[in-house]
């Protein structure tokens, strides 16, 4: 693999080109978690770089505007900033949300994002953390898998008081 520079437009110089090396990867931003809205418009990634000076990684959740033949319409848009658990996009089946993970708030939890209002708003408050949204067919739910407890033998943290939600528990499984 090889690097290039641009050349500057007020010294017109040729790019200068060189192998990559290990100092250069953690200026290599990597991208995951891509999502397709379902009528195509829109694709929903997250991209992690890391903060050199902080030693940490930085991930920001973005959507690109896409034309009919899938190329970009439009700038890239930031639709949140976060730290290590930030990811995990899902729209909603008529693409008018996405669902996302985000630990801001410490445990990693359930986000959505409404598209035509920009309000993001929490889900869950569940204290292990949840993770891999799947909305219903029919966008009036989303399912999240949570840990009921962090060990083996402990007991399950929170019963579900709430109405609008469902707790549904595995007590067991098969391989």
């Amino acid at each position: 693999p090889v690097m290039s520079r641009p050349p500057s437009a007020r010294q017109g110089r040729t790019p200068t080109v060189r192998r990559v090396t290990i100092d250069d990867l953690p200026r290599i931003p990597e991208v995951f978690s891509l999502s397709l809205a379902p009528d195509g418009t829109r694709l929903a990634f997250v991209v992690e770089t890391a903060d050199e000076p902080a030693n940490r990684l930085r991930h920001r959740l973005l959507v690109l505007e896409l034309d009919e033949a899938g190329g970009r319409r439009g700038p890239v848009r930031t639709i949140v900033r976060g730290s290590a658990k930030l990811g995990q996009p899902r729209w909603s089946p008529d693409g008018s949300r996405l669902a996302y993970v985000d630990d801001r708030g410490g445990s990693p939890q359930l986000w959505t994002w409404v598209t035509a209002t920009d309000v993001r708003q929490p889900l869950t408050t569940h204290p292990a953390g949840v993770g891999s949204p799947a909305w219903s067919p029919d966008g009036t739910h989303v399912a999240v898998i949570a840990d009921a407890a962090q060990h083996l033998d402990d007991p399950v943290p929170i019963e579900e008081t709430d109405p609008r939600r469902r707790v549904v528990r595995v007590t067991g499984h098969r391989h």
